[in-house]
């Protein structure tokens, strides 16, 4: 029986959003659709005929011995083409199991996890599994650590807090386009932890990446690293944790009535918010702190709690319980990957209570009316962004939206009616639409994914001329 492969840890992004203390994101999830949390552990590639036994030994001739090649006769291959949602699903005819950086294929783009509408008109395509690239290791001075492409995000928090070391990732930790977490405030985002990388360009050479070395490369990597290769190996940087190892956690509920209440409190909190303090809230309100006692947190809710809530609650606990209290562990149902859903997206600058209210109103009503939709939920995170912020959006990395203070995603591919009806009320006190590009499913622009910026856009695809001209990494998302 071939190992079965499951989450990976690098290869694209999570979500996020910022500006002023904050960063907020807002998922609908609809018809059971759950959190997205399963990383891109296969990269995609297509190939011109269907997969046969000519094809799989001349395929074969190009991997290690230690490679496996699994086909749709296989009893096993139902588990290798595994996705977080069904929708979208590509069409695979090959699934290869790489065991070396040499296996990896020069022409892949970032799948598994992601909800973009393009990936369903892959036909006979070829899945690229890097779960075995799951090396770690930190290096001796400790101010870094080494992961290979494969590694699930659970193994890296388990292995630095060992360590007594963290850096930023949280459930899903996608770290090219962007990754956020509860040390954002502190750190900056994911990708800002990115020191170098290795990446199997297009024509199958393997590169590292950095500062120094293909520097243009390495801007683009940090943001839209889907377009440009396969990242087989990074090196983030990581910091002690000695006297931060304990979380102060809250949890609050709400009734639909204190709505407008406790968004216009959640703005004013927000204005000030510590660099270690973070929010997930709406309705059901959850405050995480890496620097508070428990009495600590207690003393900062009360103005949350003078809303009456249904619920308070406070608990103390380290980084790893805290993720599986939050059901975000890698058993946890939010990670359970083949149920069926989509997103939308938006960034918003603040939350408008009277916006909130009219969103709230909408999915309200598509939840009582469709019978299929009633286990949907709103998710709404809100990370401090001071470090994130402090990075200059026009320098080190692709990423262009450090300004925003929140990302709206809403799912479900049965509900585009109710989702842009939701997403319009979202947008009715915004400039424009912006959207995280993990979170996009096709309609979005590609200025509202990559920016408006003219010159941004025209550098990364300058950049993707030099590294890969014929666009074989441009199957996801393409600029």
């Amino acid at each position: 029986m071939p190992r079965k492969c499951q989450s990976l840890a690098t290869g694209a992004i999570f979500k996020l959003a910022s500006v002023d203390g904050e960063a907020r994101q807002h998922q609908i999830r609809m018809r059971g659709s759950r959190l997205l949390l399963i990383g891109a552990v296969a990269e995609t590639v297509r190939i011109t005929r269907a997969a046969g036994p000519d094809f799989e030994a001349e395929l074969a001739k190009l991997l290690s011995d230690n490679a496996l090649i699994i086909t749709p006769t296989s009893p096993h291959f139902g588990e290798f083409i595994e996705r977080y949602s069904f929708n979208n699903s590509p069409d695979y005819s090959v699934v290869v199991i790489v065991d070396t950086e040499d296996d990896v294929s020069p022409s892949s783009s970032v799948t598994g996890h992601g909800p973009w509408g393009g990936l369903s008109t892959l036909k006979d395509g070829m899945s690229i599994w890097l779960r075995y690239l799951s090396r770690i290791g930190l290096t001796p001075d400790g101010q870094y650590v080494h992961i290979g492409g494969g590694l699930r995000v659970n193994e890296l928090v388990r292995t630095l807090c060992s360590a007594r070391k963290q850096t930023v990732c949280w459930r899903c930790w996608l770290q090219l386009g962007r990754c956020v977490g509860l040390f954002m405030g502190e750190y900056g985002l994911g990708l800002d932890q990115i020191v170098s990388a290795r990446v199997v360009l297009a024509n199958g050479t393997a590169v590292t990446v950095s500062d120094d070395s293909h520097s243009d490369l390495f801007w683009g990597l940090k943001g839209a690293g889907h377009n440009f290769g396969r990242v087989t190996e990074l090196k983030l940087r990581v910091y002690d944790n000695i006297g931060k190892a304990d979380w102060a956690f809250a949890l609050l509920i709400f009734t639909h009535a204190e709505l407008e209440a406790l968004f216009d409190l959640l703005n004013a909190k927000n204005a000030d918010q510590p660099s270690h303090l973070s929010f997930d809230a709406i309705i059901l309100l959850r405050v995480f702190s890496n620097g508070f006692s428990v009495a600590q947190m207690e003393t900062y809710i009360e103005p949350f709690q003078a809303l009456s809530p249904l619920l308070v609650s406070t608990i103390a606990a380290d980084y790893p319980s805290l993720i599986e209290t939050l059901e975000y562990g890698v058993d946890s149902a939010t990670c359970t990957p083949n149920h069926y859903g989509s997103i939308f997206s938006t960034g918003t600058k603040m939350s408008v209570p009277s916006d909130m209210r009219n969103f709230y109103n909408i999915f309200n009503a598509a939840t009582s009316e469709i019978p299929e939709f009633a286990i949907s939920y709103v998710f709404i995170e809100s990370y401090a962004v001071q470090a994130m912020q402090a990075v200059p959006a026009t320098r080190s990395t692709a990423y262009a939206h450090r300004h925003l203070r929140a990302l709206f995603p809403e799912l479900d591919a049965l509900v585009d009616e109710w989702g842009e009806k939701m997403r319009s009320a979202l947008l009715e006190h915004q400039p424009r639409q912006e959207s995280y590009v993990n979170y996009s499913v096709k309609q979005e622009s590609r200025q509202a994914m990559y920016e408006y910026c003219d010159s941004r856009l025209s550098k990364l695809r300058r950049i993707k001329n030099k590294y890969d001209p014929h666009d074989s990494s441009g199957f996801y998302v393409p600029i």
